[in-house]
């Protein structure tokens, strides 16, 4: 082989890059506001879904939340130290602690449990 790239361009995970070209056209990446925990688990989940069937890299969705962020969750994210912003791990993280109740379901539940007393049903 002379190292050229086959027809259509070359291949990421089985798909060509006019292939991704075509769907980063084509999919809408959901905005997000704010909301209760389930709306913000919801939008990272469908966020996470998308930007891999597009092939978006780490760096390329931490650069995108700029704009798919409005209102609140705007002002929140411009205000996020860099910590919260050097890998999308740690993004996900500070952001289903802030929005999501924290990173864990079980977690929450743990610490709402911690907070009821006896006879307060």
């Amino acid at each position: 082989m002379n190292g050229s790239s086959p027809v259509g361009g070359s291949i990421q995970d089985g798909v060509n890059k006019d292939e991704i070209k075509e769907r980063r056209c084509r999919v809408q990446l959901p905005s997000f506001h704010s909301g209760d925990m389930n709306q913000a688990r919801v939008w990272l989940m469908e966020y996470n879904s998308l930007t891999h069937h597009i092939r978006f890299t780490e760096k390329e969705k931490l650069a995108d939340l700029e704009v798919r962020f409005k209102g609140d969750a705007l002002a929140w994210f411009m205000y996020l130290p860099e910590m919260g912003k050097k890998s999308w791990k740690e993004f996900e993280k500070v952001f289903q602690d802030y929005f999501g109740g924290g990173a864990s379901t079980a977690d929450m539940a743990l610490n709402e449990l911690k907070t009821l007393k006896q006879g307060n049903m």
